[in-house]
């Protein structure tokens, strides 16, 4: 099993792709089936507007390297929740998504990751290359195995890096 780091600007295709071989450990631990959101017509509605600039970047994993998920300048949650919007993407998404200067950065386990512009719309799509299948992993119920790692943006490079499994 490899282990690659790409550099994904964001605002253009992948750069770079630089190797490192990786040791893998199998446990008895499994992962959770990720959710499924089902939506009643009642249940969708316009898309968010992202650009309106009201709402801070979400660089990383739970926001910051503080790492402590919460953003001063959301507002709490109202009323009923509901689905505002489905995106559709190719694959299983176990890695948290990103909000980078109102874009919207998905990555799934078929190694793709994905830019939604401010109102949701697909900006961006990049295929980093093929993924893992479980065939040819001793272990792991992840089927295929991609990029479950959550990216991160590097605001220096206006970069987003991610992991993809190859």
């Amino acid at each position: 099993m490899r282990l690659r780091t790409a550099l994904v600007p964001l605002t253009s295709a992948v750069l770079a792709l630089s190797g490192a071989g990786l040791a893998a450990a199998c446990t008895g631990s499994t992962v959770p089936a990720s959710p499924s959101a089902s939506s009643s017509p009642s249940a969708s509605g316009p898309a968010p507007d992202l650009s309106a600039g009201r709402y801070a970047d979400w660089p990383s994993y739970h926001g910051g390297p503080m790492r402590h998920g919460f953003a001063p300048s959301m507002p709490p949650a109202r009323g009923r929740l509901r689905v505002a919007k489905l995106l559709r993407v190719d694959g299983q998404v176990y890695a948290s998504p990103l909000v980078v200067h109102g874009t919207l950065i998905v990555a799934t386990e078929r190694n793709n990751v994905y830019a939604f512009g401010p109102r949701l719309h697909l900006r961006w799509k990049r295929h980093l290359g093929r993924p893992s299948p479980s065939g040819e992993r001793p272990c792991g119920n992840v089927d295929p195995l991609g990029i479950t790692g959550t990216p991160v943006y590097d605001r220096q490079h206006n970069s987003i890096f991610v992991a993809p499994e190859l």
